[in-house]
């Protein structure tokens, strides 16, 4: 096994034990669903050596996993921000939108850096020029001509 794939399986493992422990169960899908694609990704590493993995791709299952464990706190018994009595209790709703606002701000931040990184990936795999120009004829280039009227109606409706 390549040491490339270690910290995001090993960081994968350590967010299904975390949400474990705050759920107290392992068939809460807040921790059953890292659990269960740390062994889809392990196994094929192990096992079958000879196909390639990309890094890439377990770094994004690590992510999404991530994202669906930190979406589950929000169902943590006692904590549930959406059942009736703690919607009385303001508390709790308080106490919970500092997470939900420093993580929706993380990951806003992270999805703008994505966003910054793969436009600089598809300006060099092209070789286009930094111009809004540039994006315009290739977008141009690979539109259908039959569909090129129906295009340029969706882009002035835009």
């Amino acid at each position: 096994m390549k040491s490339t794939f270690i910290f995001p399986l090993m960081l994968l493992l350590v967010t299904a034990l975390t949400l474990r422990t705050i759920h107290k169960s392992w068939f809460s899908p807040g921790a059953f669903f890292p659990l269960l694609w740390f062994f889809f990704t392990i196994f094929p590493i192990i096992f079958a050596i000879e196909y390639p993995t990309p890094v890439f791709g377990i770094w994004v299952i690590t992510a999404f996993s991530i994202s669906i464990g930190v979406g589950s706190l929000l169902a943590v018994p006692g904590n549930n921000v959406w059942s009736n009595s703690s919607m009385l209790n303001t508390h709790s709703i308080t106490e919970y939108s500092k997470t939900v606002q420093w993580g929706t701000a993380v990951t806003s931040f992270l999805s703008l850096i994505g966003i910054f990184f793969l436009i600089r990936y598809t300006i060099m795999k092209f070789q286009m020029d930094y111009s809004f120009f540039s994006f315009l004829a290739q977008i141009l280039n690979q539109v259908n001509p039959l569909l090129f009227p129906i295009f340029l109606l969706v882009q002035l409706l835009l």
